[in-house]
């Protein structure tokens, strides 16, 4: 089941409604058609329970906005949607956090005013005076009134600190609205601005939604989406040159410099929990870094000569691989001179000691010049770091 996770009043600032959506593209973006796009995403998240009670608005909303961006939004979901506006069912939970704010506010005011008069109590004790032998307890809290107030005009600096009830402004009294505080009112509370303006946006942008799902939408032909390979297999040594094609790390490297990199492993994952691994799938390669930083690829008596980077970690492990995901920077490895010049066979089951020895943690979002960045460090500054 999906966390609650709302980050905001739209319709998509909301975790589920981005799985959905972009379960959906991912599902056009394979060659599956509208149709079964839709079958399967009410399987997998209707049928799955994929979401917390009092949420399932959120799913039909954001179902039909995305079919609708291409023309494509079926009576079936259209009803169930325009229903989560027209009824009320999404807009209560936010409700519920309005009725709810006020009271968490008062008390909250309480709790926080508690917390500073022990503060003050504890500094003012600790600078005058002991609690007197004889002090009944209604008779200590005078005592306590009195030490502090004497502590804030010695000491301005903690006048900050001085509960509203002691300078005769106490906070007004709210009563219990009669509902709990669920996951949904910490999340709409979180969000900034109040649980009252958040009610009145969510109000707005449903108004907005519904228009838009009533009005009519070209068809739009989605985005095909594609394999992406890793360009080599597990056990081959790459050497890459480097170029300023971003120049991310001005100053550290040279263009035309070599590097060389070990691939230890392939990984291979779905481009989308509903997407087989046979229609379309994302590679990445875990991958070492030998400790190379020249003008010429060295033949394959030297590489045996050249040891790896090993990168200090966090808490004492040993970052001794990257992970490299080749998605975001297709482009730039395109772009980026290199060649395979020794391959070793029984891969992952033979990878070198070196690595056993260490934690093969840390990624690189994609292929670019951060796979450039170990090495020139290490020559520049005579250390590594675990700079991502």
């Amino acid at each position: 089941m999906l966390r609650i996770e709302i980050t905001g009043t739209a319709i998509f600032s909301d975790l589920l409604a981005k799985a959905v959506r972009d379960e959906y593209n991912g599902l056009l973006g394979v060659g599956i058609s509208f149709e079964d796009a839709e079958a399967f995403i009410i399987e997998a998240f209707c049928g799955g329970k994929s979401f917390s009670e009092g949420h399932e608005s959120v799913f039909w909303l954001s179902l039909a906005c995305t079919e609708h961006k291409y023309g494509a939004l079926s009576e079936k979901v259209k009803e169930r949607a325009l229903h989560a506006i027209d009824s009320g069912e999404d807009i209560k939970k936010w409700e519920n956090a309005a009725r709810y704010a006020p009271y968490y506010r008062y008390i909250s005011s309480i709790d926080n005013e508690d917390k500073d008069f022990k503060i003050l109590c504890e500094i003012a004790e600790k600078k005058y005076a002991e609690k007197p032998a004889d002090c009944t307890e209604e008779g200590f809290y005078e005592f306590q009134v009195n030490l502090i107030k004497k502590l804030i005009k010695d000491y301005p600096v903690y006048k900050k600190l001085m509960p509203a009830k002691l300078g005769g402004k106490s906070p007004k009294p709210v009563e219990h609205p009669g509902i709990e505080p669920d996951e949904f009112f910490r999340q709409i509370n979180m969000i900034g601005g109040g649980c009252e303006k958040n009610l009145a946006a969510r109000k707005k942008i449903l108004a907005e939604t519904r228009e838009y799902l009533v009005t009519p939408q070209p068809p739009k032909k989605p985005k095909k989406i594609s394999s992406v390979k890793c360009p080599w297999e597990a056990g081959d040594v790459v050497a890459v040159k480097t170029h300023s094609a971003e120049k991310k790390f001005p100053g550290l490297y040279e263009d035309g410099k070599y590097i060389l990199l070990l691939v230890l492993k392939v990984k291979k994952e779905p481009v989308g929990q509903l997407i087989p691994m046979d229609m379309a799938v994302e590679e990445s390669a875990v991958m070492g870094f030998y400790d190379y930083y020249g003008d010429d690829i060295p033949g394959e008596k030297d590489l045996e000569k050249i040891p790896f980077i090993k990168v200090p970690g966090p808490f004492g492990s040993v970052h001794t691989a990257q992970s490299v995901y080749f998605k975001y920077n297709v482009n730039f490895l395109k772009k980026t001179e290199w060649k395979v010049i020794k391959h070793y066979e029984g891969f992952p089951e033979n990878i070198p000691g070196f690595f056993k020895d260490g934690v093969m943690t840390g990624s690189l979002m994609g292929f670019n010049e951060e796979v450039f960045y170990f090495v020139p460090q290490k020559r520049k500054s005579g250390k590594y770091e675990a700079g991502f």
